[in-house]
């Protein structure tokens, strides 16, 4: 192998020219190598190094060059090329120069010192060959391997500074959101709506206190117990009620003058008129507010004739005249003359009221309580939906309904007992009297219902008192943490 430089013939194991110092390129060296071996010559050995036996064997100092050789020309393809440094930017006061610059010869390299000859081992003792592998051509040789620079040792972004906890801040009181107020409009809304809940309301306490204290078996015990004697002298009409009945019937012309006023009188105390009428009362009641029955209870002349026949041994006995059959013929066609039958008749009163009075006892049914309480309590959500579930207007509205409602049934208790005494105290009416002792239990459980409604009525009221003030109590704090913090 020669000297690109100089042509001095150099050793294979050379790094650099002995003469010129210019380094060798190793791919001069496995060039020359791959020549020799292709020609079969042996490479030049030192002189007192014995011949190999077989031409085509490589010394082992060859292999390991060989060896060094490959891996300092992959080390060598491995390693990025340096990028060319950029030409200093020269001032703008400065004036770019053109001339070339000076040459610069390389420094002349000191001669490596040689290495010390180690002998090798015997043939016999020495391993087998490496094989040869012949490198791919220029053209075919793979691309080297892009560069990738190793991630670094620390993470690019460093950790963010220990920061200092902050010293906590007291806790301000925490404000509470000033109440919403609710439009008018919705305020009428809720109104109108109280009101229709506060007459259902009613209905349902006044259906409720009839159903228990208006039954046909209390109305029979109230009228049992009742003196006749009180109702048979009572004010009716400017006469007594024996008088009336008296003169309407025309019982006088019935027995042919034979009985008179106070004979009547004393015939009607010494029947049992009491159960009669009882009877007669409690089948009204039991027809219109319980629905018992299907015959039309209504009174009629026949029943009151065959009642008076019925007892026809106490007539003899108060009038000294025993009455024939003749003279209860005629004291029938004078009653159905008056028109008794129909002022006594159910038909007739539904005709007046313009409503069928057997349907009544439909609303006195538990189903159709159940569906009126049931009824109430819906318009009591509305109205709390209405007003935005505002206490202080749910506790209004719901106070008033109740109250209201009371307020009624109270009343309404104290005119069936109080009232009705009253009255027949100032006008001596034996009606009053009579609806005074006979509507007592219902009185007292309209009072009592009345009551209980009124009380819940005062509680919603005072809830809605109590938030009243407790709203101005935040608003005066409000107030005065503002004038503070001012």
């Amino acid at each position: 192998m020669n000297c690109k430089n100089c042509g001095k013939t150099l050793d294979d194991k050379a790094r650099f020219c002995p003469d010129c110092g210019t380094e060798v390129d190793p791919m001069d060296v496995i060039e020359s190598l791959q020549a020799q071996l292709m020609e079969g010559e042996p490479t030049a050995m030192p002189e007192n190094e014995p011949e190999l036996t077989e031409p085509a064997d490589i010394p082992e100092e060859t292999a390991s060059l060989l060896s060094d050789l490959n891996n300092t020309l992959n080390s060598v393809a491995d390693e990025p090329d340096p990028l060319p440094e950029p030409d200093p930017v020269p001032a703008d006061d400065e004036e770019k120069s053109t001339e070339p610059a000076p040459y610069t010869a390389p420094p002349v390299q000191s001669k490596p010192e040689p290495m010390p000859y180690i002998a090798p081992p015997p043939v016999n003792e020495q391993p087998a060959p490496t094989p040869y592998i012949a490198p791919l051509p220029v053209n075919e040789q793979p691309a080297p391997t892009p560069y990738i620079a190793p991630p670094p040792a620390y993470p690019q972004q460093p950790y963010p500074p220990y920061d200092e906890p902050e010293p906590e801040q007291s806790a301000e009181p925490e404000q509470e959101e000033k109440p919403v107020k609710v439009g008018a409009l919705r305020l009428t809304g809720a109104f109108i709506v109280s009101v229709f809940a506060a007459v259902f309301l009613i209905a349902l306490s006044l259906l409720f206190c009839l159903k228990l204290g208006a039954s046909g078996d209390i109305l029979r015990r109230r009228i049992e117990g009742i003196s006749m004697s009180t109702i048979l002298d009572g004010s009716f009409d400017n006469n007594t009620v024996s008088d009336n009945i008296y003169n309407n019937i025309h019982f006088d012309e019935a027995t042919n003058n034979h009985v008179d006023r106070h004979a009547f009188r004393e015939f009607l105390g010494n029947i049992d008129l009491n159960d009669f009428i009882a009877d007669k009362v409690a089948d009204y009641a039991d027809y219109i507010i319980a629905g018992k029955g299907r015959k039309d209870p209504s009174v009629t002349v026949n029943e009151i004739v065959d009642f008076l026949q019925e007892n026809n041994d106490a007539s003899a006995e108060a009038f000294d005249y025993a009455m024939k059959t003749a003279d209860y013929n005629y004291l029938r066609s004078r009653m159905e003359d008056t028109g008794i039958e129909t002022v006594l008749s159910i038909n007739h009163w539904s005709d007046l009221l313009h409503f069928r009075l057997p349907m009544v006892h439909y609303l006195f049914s538990m189903i159709a309580l159940g569906i009126i309480l049931a009824l109430v309590i819906v318009l009591l959500i509305w109205i709390a939906v209405i007003v935005d579930r505002k206490g202080r207007h749910i506790m209004s509205f719901y106070g008033n309904i109740f109250c209201w409602s009371g307020g009624i049934m109270l009343l309404i208790g104290i005119c069936a007992s109080a009232g009705t005494a009253v009255a027949h105290v100032v006008t001596g009416n034996i009606i009053c009297f009579a609806a005074s002792s006979v509507l007592l239990p219902f009185a007292l459980f309209a009072v009592c219902t009345g009551a209980f409604e009124m009380v819940l009525g005062v509680i919603f009221r005072k809830i809605r008192k109590a938030i009243r003030n407790k709203d101005k109590r935040l608003k005066a704090v409000e107030k005065a943490l503002e004038a503070n913090s001012l």
